[in-house]
């Protein structure tokens, strides 16, 4: 893909992602995806049941929030 390595901007990227994201819905297969503090909520929302964060995502202050957006999601 050159120069577009994990870059959800790209067209062919997102495209790319989208049909993997699919067919592991069309097979009840989880899709693991990162997520931080900004992105756990639509992750869920889309059904995602595999969300990663850690240092390399946004660090710290990141894994508390998303904890507690998740837990008031399932109010």
């Amino acid at each position: 893909m050159g120069g577009t390595d994990r870059d959800m901007k790209q067209p062919e990227v997102l495209e790319g992602f989208q049909a993997v994201s699919e067919a592991c819905k069309k097979h009840n297969a989880p899709l693991i995806v990162g997520a931080d503090d900004r992105s756990v909520e639509q992750g869920l929302r889309d059904g995602y049941r595999i969300l990663l964060s850690g240092i390399d995502v946004r660090a710290a202050g990141s894994l508390r929030q998303m904890y507690e957006r998740m837990r008031e999601m399932k109010k």
